[in-house]
């Protein structure tokens, strides 16, 4: 099983970093080339490629900020049945 941080941009780069942990990772360039819609669906696939793996939260999920790609992760873990809120092991 994998670790595989997720948070808030970039802090979630240097937990995964010190953790060498998996983490999502777009080059700038490429992101800001891309629609809303295909960076949402790009970091979808990562959560969905990884869904079976140990899930790294930094800051705790209640931290997220509304409106943010981690709060939108979250949410999406926790409808594919990742309850976040009982993960204390996994909070950095």
């Amino acid at each position: 099983m994998t670790n595989v941080v997720i948070g808030h941009y970039p802090e979630y780069k240097t937990v995964a970093i010190r953790l060498s942990a998996s983490y999502f990772d777009v080059p700038v360039q490429t992101w800001n080339s891309l629609s809303i819609l295909q960076r949402q669906s790009l970091n979808l696939l990562f959560l969905w490629s990884h869904r079976n793996d140990r899930f790294v939260f930094t800051p705790h999920p209640s931290s997220a900020r509304s409106g943010t790609y981690y709060a939108r992760e979250v949410q999406f873990l926790s409808m594919w049945g990742v309850n976040v809120e009982k993960l204390d092991s996994m909070f950095v």
